[in-house]
């Protein structure tokens, strides 16, 4: 169960929000006998934006398993039992693996990003791979004729001067970071470097705000624009 209030984007709308105890339900469901290991839990969250309202729905499995027991050394007994925890979280709504993302964007990003949701609880190395193929696919659509293109890094370092919020660019090169441990091995191939789950929501963060900034922003700008000139020349008509 999340402390409330927590911060929250609704993948239907799109916008963070805070989400208080009027929009949050949490209930753990009791495991028959012959389940006795498993816990279930349910979480349902309402979107409190007054524009959206939907509901995300959360079913989360986990299990619990001793394994091993006791081990006697002569006048000495040590426990040898391990506890092996499975737990996972399905995404009941919305659609499992799909996050609902603005119908202009590319769809071979919309592609990289949802396939990016649907592994993350199987692969975060495989998610973050992802996530930093999606990244590097809105710098070239974007930007396209402002970046010589090339590697990740070199095409992010051209847009120093270009984005005003040093926070968003330091942001850029940390996911491009993060993502390489899971994209290019190590000098020593043996070496595994982890994705945490904690930094994996970070990468998704940075990219859900990359889309605001880019795309919903300028979009809206247009459409803004769009409706004054025609308010504009509506009047102009009138006036004759």
């Amino acid at each position: 169960m999340k402390k409330i209030p927590f911060n929250f984007l609704c993948k239907y709308c799109n916008q963070p929000t805070s989400i208080t105890e009027h929009d949050y339900k949490f209930e753990t469901i009791e495991s028959p006998d012959n389940l006795a290991n498993y816990k279930f839990s349910l979480e349902i969250i309402k979107c409190p934006n007054p524009d959206c309202k939907k509901t995300h729905v959360n079913v989360n499995v986990s299990k619990t398993i001793i394994v091993g027991g006791r081990k006697d050394f002569g006048l000495v007994s040590i426990s040898t039992a391990k506890k092996e925890v499975f737990d996972e979280t399905i995404e009941v709504l919305p659609e499992y693996g799909v996050i609902l993302l603005p119908s202009y964007l590319p769809k071979d990003i919309q592609r990289d990003i949802n396939e990016a949701n649907l592994i993350k609880n199987k692969s975060t190395r495989a998610s973050a791979s992802l996530l930093r193929r999606a990244l590097q696919s809105m710098i070239r659509d974007f930007w396209k004729s402002e970046i010589i293109p090339g590697e990740l890094n070199s095409e992010i370092t051209q847009l120093k001067s270009k984005i005003t919020d040093a926070a968003l660019y330091n942001a850029m090169h940390s996911l491009k970071n993060i993502a390489s441990f899971a994209a290019h091995p190590e000098k020593d191939i043996s070496s595994i470097v982890d994705i945490e789950k904690s930094e994996l929501d970070q990468m998704f963060k940075i990219i859900h705000i990359l889309i605001k900034e880019w795309y919903v922003n300028k979009k809206e700008r247009e459409e803004n624009l769009k409706s004054l000139n025609k308010m504009a020349s509506k009047k102009k008509q009138q006036s004759k």
